[in-house]
């Protein structure tokens, strides 16, 4: 039972049973969930923590089911009741939160229309200021059109999305704000894993496990060893990797570099080979400087969990231009978020490098503005787990590249 006096040591404990679910986009929404009620101890907090544990414990159980590998009706019936007990507790998440009542839900219906029309008003208004301001660049680089034109499509879109997201940040509680994106980001994942254990009518669509990436990654990175003992070797030792950023640009245009932020990628070498792991229809250009970098030390085998997790993720995260226009939302859902999600989903912190750093004027009003409407400080997803030389993270270092 969750109580006033043993609220903070139970979260604690909650944080650990999250890390120690098996890497998934499911850990992510669960730490938000944790982390938006760790700082406030009162009743409603209380009863969400006690029914997040139920849940915690019954992913646990369905782990569990799933490693046992057997394929007779019998554990079929007990996983399909896992799956139900997991749709009930989420349910009763919704339900404590308040999140998906009908006022809550006509309440947020009110918002994006007024939303709607902040954002076409906002829109035009940032499309001429952003065309000003391009042809500005354009003229100075002795590219007016293309700046000009870049610009009004920035200003447009930039505008237009504070003004969507401006009645949200003054009109919900930022408690509600988060309640709802974790919830929400956690009903899209338990559909996912349902339909993971749902038999698919063409093997072709069919969903697949973790493990069959884990296993899919193996055997790829075996191939670059000599012997299976230096494979194994290499599973064991320590490892590091890199996770940068550069200056991004927006729809391809550089005069728009220190307007827009930044693109985190994370990189992994393997004996010389590079693996990268973003959110982007092409991969970064690792020959580019990159503006910050943060250096990573794990054991091998965690670096084979990352690349399969990332590899999983793209069933619901392939930055295709459907995900891009309907799913992205600069700092909430973006590249940094996807970072995030792989390094929690396999039980680490999350990155210490910033979206806005060493943005020029104009860069710096939009980060400002961005981290003001966005539901998490630009810190939130940092203390997932304690530092512990003994565990996943074994060192950390950090440099800012001018």
């Amino acid at each position: 039972m969750v109580t006033e006096l043993n609220f903070l040591t139970t979260t604690n404990e909650t944080r650990k049973r999250i890390l120690d679910l098996p890497a998934s986009e499911i850990k992510y929404y669960l730490y938000i969930l944790l982390e938006t009620i760790k700082g406030t101890n009162r009743e409603l907090t209380r009863l969400f923590l006690a029914e997040l544990i139920s849940l915690v414990d019954v992913l646990h159980q369905l782990h569990e089911r799933n490693n046992l590998n057997r394929a007779d009706s019998q554990s079929e019936s007990e996983t399909n009741e896992l799956l139900t007990t997991i749709s009930n507790h989420l349910d009763q998440l919704q339900h404590i939160a308040g999140t998906h009542t009908f006022p809550a839900q006509a309440k947020i219906v009110v918002l994006h229309i007024i939303g709607v029309f902040a954002g076409v008003v906002l829109g035009i208004i940032g499309g001429f200021a952003g065309a000003l301001i391009g042809l500005a660049r354009g003229l100075w680089n002795y590219r007016p059109v293309i700046g000009m034109l870049a610009g009004a499509f920035a200003g447009n879109i930039i505008a237009g999305a504070f003004g969507f997201r401006t009645p949200k940040k003054i009109f919900k509680d930022s408690l509600i704000r988060q309640f709802k994106f974790g919830l929400d980001g956690l009903d899209e994942c338990l559909e996912h894993v349902q339909k993971e254990h749902s038999p698919a009518l063409f093997a072709a669509n069919k969903i697949q496990p973790f493990s069959f990436y884990q296993n899919e990654v193996e055997a790829e990175i075996k191939t670059l060893f000599d012997t299976d003992e230096d494979y194994n070797e290499f599973m064991e030792q320590e490892v590091s990797y890199k996770i940068n950023t550069f200056m991004a640009s927006f729809i391809g245009v550089s005069l728009l570099h220190g307007c827009v932020g930044h693109h985190a990628y994370i990189k992994i070498t393997i004996k010389n080979s590079e693996y990268l792991i973003e959110l982007s229809p092409e991969p970064a250009d690792t020959s580019e400087e990159p503006a910050q970098s943060e250096t990573r030390t794990v054991m091998g085998k965690q670096l084979i969990e990352m690349l399969a997790y990332h590899r999983k993720l793209q069933e619901t995260n392939a930055p295709t231009p459907g995900y891009i226009i309907t799913k992205m939302k600069a700092g909430d859902n973006d590249c940094f978020s996807y970072i995030n999600k792989v390094l929690i989903g396999t039980s680490q912190n999350g990155t210490t490098l910033h979206r806005f750093a060493d943005m020029d004027v104009m860069g710096q009003f939009v980060g400002t503005a961005i981290e003001a409407l966005s539901p998490f400080k630009p810190n939130f997803f940092q203390q997932v787990r304690s530092v512990d030389k003994t565990e996943h993270d074994s060192s950390l270092s950090l440099s800012f590249v001018s």
